[in-house]
């Protein structure tokens, strides 16, 4: 009797330790987990937004912009947000620095018939020599003003100000890159020539990363600064040289260089896009670059609004496939798989559309159930399947199409919503 106790308690210890190394998909009685309860933490939240014009572009009337204006601790920001990357070409004139820009496309990539990669949009605007007293070699400047002036700025005035900052900029390699380009930190007019860098560029085909400290002790009680460009002193460019610029992200760091915890989202996509474009047109080295900008550990994949072109039947291989990449471009740089957040956007106009967004979303809650840290944000769940104007037409005021938020109000309404979402589980 003794022994048949014995052997019975045997086996269930063999099973209950057998149970702990059964994939999540097979534990508990309905073979899926409980739902995620929502565990990022805005102290330590470095994501990249995968998305499109909802989450990428600059205009006041999108949720993007209003992401930057959430109300935390803020490690850095990804500056700018337009489409003028450039290309850097000699004139001709003898003897002068004088620089002529070409206009190029982050979607077109080169102008002389190189690879078709886009990075994403924040490729900073550009000033002009008269903007800051520099040598006349400055090719241009990235800069970000604090307070509400500068839309993409965090919310807080005082975010870099009397701070220790990093410039990291991404610049896109090719056999016609310039070879040499010189950084140096500018703070409220002022430009460190004494921290000022040389930096040599890749003659092949890729993506580069560049760093520019920026110390506090330039100009403490500026409420603007930024990173120079320029071309080192004895070069001269050679015509049809380029420099192309594709993305500066600007950290908050410690005495050591160290980046400080907090909030740094990066974002990549383009207004119109599905899941098919995001594997179309962009590589592997410009997903690495977003992720050694930002030191991102999440990607937040926010897509459905806009149809695959071959429907319903695209989605599941299609997510599967940018999940494989993005896992690919963290695996390449020696990190760890990044925690995954499927976001399903706000319900669509017409019941065609809802049906897709329904569809996408229930892809989405498969993928996320088969790993433990990932986990499904429905913003359709949260609005109960109803457009968010509908729900409340005081809050939320959406455009034409009804798709989109109409005015800045509805947006900034649609980011407080998803902050809810994300840091405090807030599901209703």
């Amino acid at each position: 009797m003794f022994q048949m106790i014995r052997l019975h308690a045997y086996v269930v210890f063999a099973l209950c330790v057998c149970c702990l190394f059964l994939p999540p998909s097979t534990r508990g009685g309905a073979g899926k987990r409980a739902p995620a309860v929502s565990r990022l933490d805005p102290g330590s939240f470095r994501c990249i937004f995968v998305g499109d014009s909802q989450t990428t572009l600059p205009y006041p009337a999108r949720v993007m912009p209003q992401m930057q204006r959430w109300e935390v601790d803020h490690a850095g920001v990804q500056i700018g947000l337009s489409s003028s990357t450039g290309g850097l070409v000699h004139n001709g004139s003898a003897g002068l620095k004088q620089v002529v820009y070409e206009c190029i496309e982050p979607r077109t990539g080169w102008p002389n018939g190189g690879p078709s990669d886009y990075f994403a949009q924040c490729a900073a605007n550009w000033t002009f020599l008269a903007d800051v007293d520099a040598p006349d070699a400055r090719i241009g400047r990235y800069r970000v003003g604090f307070g509400d002036m500068n839309s993409h700025a965090p919310w807080s005035s005082d975010w870099g100000a009397g701070q220790n900052l990093v410039a990291r900029i991404a610049v896109r390699t090719s056999p016609n890159s310039v070879g040499w380009v010189d950084t140096a930190p500018e703070c409220g007019g002022q430009v460190a020539e004494s921290m000022r860098r040389t930096h040599q560029l890749s003659q092949a085909w890729g993506v580069q990363i560049i760093e520019q400290p920026i110390p506090a002790w330039i100009n403490p009680l500026a409420m603007d600064m930024g990173v120079g460009l320029y071309l080192p002193d004895g070069v001269e460019e050679r015509k049809g040289d380029v420099l192309q610029v594709l993305g500066v992200v600007i950290d908050r760091v410690d005495s050591r260089g160290i980046r400080a915890r907090g909030t740094l989202i990066g974002y990549q996509g383009n207004g119109g896009w599905c899941i098919t474009d995001h594997l179309r047109h962009v590589s592997r080295a410009s997903r690495m670059a977003l992720v050694e900008l930002h030191d991102a550990d999440t990607i937040v994949i926010a897509l459905g609004h806009n149809r695959e072109p071959g429907g319903r039947s695209d989605v599941e291989p299609g997510l599967r496939q940018l999940v494989r990449e993005w896992e690919s471009a963290f695996t390449t740089l020696g990190r760890a798989r990044p925690r995954f957040v499927y976001l399903t956007l706000w319900p669509a106009e017409d019941e065609a559309a809802q049906d897709y967004l329904r569809h996408v979303e229930t892809v989405m809650r498969e993928l996320a159930d088969e790993h433990r840290a990932d986990q499904l944000i429905s913003m359709m769940e949260f609005f109960d399947y109803t457009r968010p104007d509908v729900v409340d037409p005081e809050r939320y005021r959406l455009d034409a199409f009804g798709l989109h938020p109409r005015d800045a109000s509805t947006a900034t309404h649609l980011a407080e919503d998803l902050y809810g979402m994300l840091f405090e589980g807030r599901r209703e």
